[in-house]
């Protein structure tokens, strides 16, 4: 990886350690939604910083983060792999939510939170191999 791939790499993983740490805020002050939504921010850029590593070129430019995961390529554990698949679905809600739609409860987000938690420290392990 040349300099500016490094710095690139160093940019998007850190990236995603002040986005996880922005949905843990947003949690605490139950603003869930976004919370949901720095979730998968968090989780997209980590990925993003595995693609530049991998690829050394520049992420897809998308969302989608089972789409990023398979173009590193990855092999994701099941678990990781379906909640990507739904962690991705926070992007659009907390943009576009549906008016006649409940938010999120406490719970729910919190959970999803630890379980974005486990699957960033996969990511930023693999990002450090």
């Amino acid at each position: 990886m040349d300099e500016k791939q490094r710095k690139r790499f160093e940019f998007w993983k850190n990236a995603a350690s002040e986005e996880i740490n922005a949905a843990a805020v947003l949690l605490k002050n139950k603003k869930l939604r976004q919370s949901l939504f720095f979730i998968h921010l968090s989780l997209e850029k980590i990925l993003k910083a595995l693609f530049i590593k991998e690829k050394k070129e520049h992420p897809p430019i998308t969302h989608n983060l089972k789409y990023i995961a398979e173009k590193i390529p990855l092999e994701l554990p099941e678990k990781y792999e379906k909640f990507l698949i739904e962690a991705t679905a926070f992007n659009i809600e907390a943009r576009y939510p549906d008016e006649d739609s409940s938010p999120p409860g406490f719970q729910y987000v919190n959970d999803k939170y630890n379980e974005a938690m486990e699957v960033l420290k996969w990511l930023q392990k693999k990002s450090g191999e």
